[in-house]
């Protein structure tokens, strides 16, 4: 995997609910293929929308939030 920021549930998740966070704004200006995203980090995004009660706004949110991302392999060593 190249070098970058690899992304987890936590930060996305609080990305797509407008939190404030100095980390975004350090985000924002580093480009998408320097953002890792764990596919596992999708699975929990799709499972947390299917919970909640606003599935379809939150799913729209992942897709924006993750726009240009691509899910990184798990790579044991």
């Amino acid at each position: 995997m190249a070098s970058g920021h690899l992304l987890d549930t936590d930060i996305l998740s609080a990305a797509m609910r407008g939190e404030p966070h100095a980390l975004f704004n350090r985000l924002a200006g580093i480009s998408a293929d320097a953002q890792h995203l764990p596919a596992l980090v999708l699975g929990e995004l799709a499972v947390g929308a299917k919970l909640g009660m606003r599935e379809a706004a939150t799913l729209a949110a992942a897709r924006d939030q993750t726009a240009g991302m691509r899910p990184s392999p798990l790579q044991l060593r």
